[in-house]
């Protein structure tokens, strides 16, 4: 842990805080009267540059530029950069959950569904990663750190590969979809937090812990909803939280109360007896799951007080994701003609 290393970069990254966009910026494209007038209005913005290279009817490419461009300036001005790679590998993990799938219903890759947002390109084969990563990160990244990351993608990739080809003709296609996705999820989450937890900053610790008891929650609230079996849903609990899996699995076979007791005394107790009324009630969990991404932007938000280390680098590219997944909302939104006032209920809250 080396917090004053990350001084300059933070320095840069509270220049950059300013062109986040702020619920009133994005109530004013909420607002526009279609696509193009909202396209229009973030000409001023830092996604000008992007929406001028594609036609307002490709503004998916164009956001996906920015955030790439976002990731890349993170990258670029971090001290520690593996922590951003960490992070970033999420991506890389989607896209074995696609290469997975292929495999699985054996149909051609569908490229659409890959991320082009992981550290190296989408189309690359897991095994056939180590050399591009090394080429991309080697002046960045130590060889041993490059080598430890291709080397659980491959594993995990051939541990998915395993599982599908031993449970093709005794597991039904959606349940053995789900038990692939799960084993993927958690070799990444526990790649993750091992990195973390290997760098040692309080901040990014306490976010990784949030954002698993967070994933947890949901997990819990949806596999009782659909009727999982404690035995299969030990396959898709994660490890690393502040609540135990341990504890979140015995709670499980009690149903929904036992969940909502389980969260009891933690930062995620309301959400808990919510998620649990609306599961036992039948609602649409959605609105709940928005509340849950808000929940975690909460812990985020803490990320700009800190005057030195990696977590003011860390938010900025964390409210950099989610102002690009509220953009899509509204800009696919006006594509549907959509009322304002439902785009506006599906945002999420922002950094600023």
């Amino acid at each position: 842990m080396n917090e004053f290393a990350w001084a300059s970069a933070v320095g840069h990254i509270r220049i950059k805080e300013r062109e986040i966009l702020s619920r009133a910026d994005l109530m004013r494209l909420v607002e526009a009267a279609d696509l193009e007038r909202a396209v229009l209005a973030l000409r001023d913005t830092f996604y000008g540059p992007f929406f001028a290279a594609v036609s307002p009817q490709e503004h998916g490419k164009a956001l996906v530029a920015a955030l790439s461009e976002a990731y890349g300036y993170a990258l670029e001005i971090s001290p520690e950069p593996m922590l951003i790679v960490a992070y970033r590998a999420r991506n890389d993990f989607h896209n074995l959950k696609v290469r997975a799938k292929s495999l699985q219903l054996d149909t051609p890759l569908d490229k659409e569904a890959l991320s082009p947002l992981g550290n190296f390109g989408a189309d690359l084969h897991p095994d056939e990663t180590l050399s591009e990563a090394e080429r991309l990160l080697g002046s960045r990244v130590s060889k041993k750190e490059i080598a430890s990351f291709c080397d659980t993608l491959g594993q995990t990739y051939r541990q998915a590969v395993e599982l599908i080809e031993g449970s093709r003709e005794s597991t039904h296609e959606g349940l053995l979809s789900l038990r692939v996705d799960s084993l993927i999820d958690r070799r990444y989450y526990d790649w993750f937090a091992r990195v973390f937890r290997r760098y040692g900053y309080a901040g990014l610790r306490v976010f990784q812990k949030a954002e698993v008891d967070l994933v947890n929650l949901r997990i819990s609230m949806r596999g009782l909803r659909m009727g999982l079996a404690p035995e299969l849903f030990e396959e898709v609990i994660l490890p690393g939280g502040d609540v135990p899996a341990g504890k979140i699995l015995g709670a499980y076979k009690d149903g929904f109360s036992g969940i909502s007791t389980v969260f009891r005394g933690t930062p995620w107790e309301s959400l808990a007896v919510s998620g649990a009324q609306a599961a036992e009630k039948r609602e649409s969990l959605t609105r709940w799951e928005r509340s849950c991404d808000n929940a975690l932007m909460g812990v985020v938000r803490n990320a700009k007080y800190y005057s030195i280390g990696p977590e003011p680098v860390f938010g900025y590219l964390f409210a950099k994701e989610n102002e690009v997944r509220n953009l899509r909302v509204i800009l696919s939104g006006k594509e549907s003609d959509l009322p304002a006032q439902e785009i506006a209920e599906r945002l999420r809250e922002t950094y600023v």
